[in-house]
């Protein structure tokens, strides 16, 4: 049995891109019986917990707060030190400039490291003084480098020194597939919502926040009359989209949803006729919600962003690319798709087909045995 342990800021219920990939990645391992893993996180708490969350063994440390992202932790240190070096194998989520600054507590001589690096830093750049020197120290001791999608080692600047040692598993997807949703379900949630039973839906799923672009999507749709927006998620730019909406004159047709749990997603994405991710800026890595949407057999309108979001959706396959912040193409990729039942029908078979690729098992199997090839070597 080889003895793994994830390390990133937050684990689940904590809800962010990279806490799910770590989460759905510890919950597969459990599956496996030849695997020991472990996580290593921070919480919102003050006090440290070690416990169990849905069977995955997780060691919490305590924060006082949260600054520009990264929880202040006093605990962390110590507990990376007294876990890391108790495991075959450790599998840094990155970035997260205070694991990489515990590196040098990292002393087993035989334990591998692993590096799965999500994205660079982007808002917070102009502190690149004070976390760049770490990473740069974490990716040379690095064994293995994981990347999400072959942009993302291509457009990386902090890994362009290092694409050798770069290797390519993409996240996994593990929303229920299409046909699962009773049609008379997502009926039912639609007439909840208060949309029209014979109007489509556009569906966003997501925070409302500055890189989402959500502001872009609002306006493209204000002509597109035909159809109605679902913006399923929250966050800070709520209010602000909702004051545009209503300057377009369309805020009738935009519906809202918060508060839906994973268990639900799949009767959102049921109910839908193409889904939209937005995305205007380096920040959105990946966009792990288009793998959720191609599951659920739906066209994929994505942005063309130098990271792995023109990657995960393919342009003429599963959906349309875009540029981003481009109302107006936007607007005419959302049309092309709803007035063009055949194209639609042919995305639908592209994005369950490119779901695959997502499949956990598939994405848990290469997972391990780059770990287990480590390890032996």
């Amino acid at each position: 049995m080889i003895q793994t342990l994830q390390v990133n800021k937050f684990y689940y219920p904590y809800i962010g891109g990279v806490e799910k990939v770590v989460q759905q990645l510890s919950e597969e391992f459990l599956k496996d019986s030849t695997v020991d893993n472990g996580v290593l996180a921070c919480h919102t708490s003050k006090k440290d917990y070690f416990g169990q969350v849905r069977g995955v063994k997780v060691a919490l440390a305590g924060s006082w707060k949260t600054i520009l992202g990264m929880p202040v932790s006093t605990s962390f240190p110590k507990m990376f030190e007294n876990l890391a070096n108790k495991h075959d194998l450790v599998d840094f989520h990155m970035p997260f400039p205070l694991s990489a600054w515990c590196l040098p507590k990292l002393k087993a001589p035989r334990t591998r490291i692993v590096v799965h690096y999500h994205s660079d830093i982007v808002r917070q750049k102009k502190l690149k003084w004070a976390y760049e020197p770490a990473f740069k120290k974490l990716l040379d001791r690095a064994d293995s480098i994981v990347v999400s999608s072959p942009n993302l080692r291509q457009n990386s600047e902090l890994l362009q020194e290092y694409s050798e040692k770069c290797s390519v598993i993409p996240f996994m997807v593990s929303l229920p597939r299409v046909g699962t949703v009773p049609p008379e379900r997502a009926a039912a949630i639609k007439k909840s919502l208060n949309i029209p039973a014979d109007m489509p839906v556009v569906l966003y799923v997501g925070r409302f926040v500055y890189y989402k672009g959500l502001e872009h999507l609002v306006t493209a749709m204000a002509d597109v009359k035909e159809a109605a927006l679902l913006l399923v998620g929250q966050g800070p730019m709520r209010d602000q989209l909702s004051e545009l909406g209503n300057t377009l004159r369309m805020g009738h047709r935009i519906y809202w949803k918060s508060g839906v749990t994973d268990e639900e997603l799949a009767d959102y994405y049921a109910l839908a006729d193409l889904f939209v991710l937005p995305s205007c800026a380096n920040t959105e890595a990946y966009g792990i919600v288009q793998m959720e949407a191609l599951a659920s057999g739906l066209p994929v309108i994505n942005t063309n962003l130098p990271t792995g979001v023109p990657w995960v959706s393919k342009n003429g396959e599963s959906g349309f690319t875009v540029k981003p912040e481009d109302p107006n193409e936007l607007r005419e990729a959302i049309l092309t798709i709803l007035r063009d039942p055949g194209l639609k029908e042919r995305f639908k078979a592209g994005a369950l087909l490119r779901a695959k690729d997502f499949d956990p098992l598939r994405v848990r199997n290469a997972t391990l045995k780059l770990y287990r090839s480590l390890i032996a070597s």
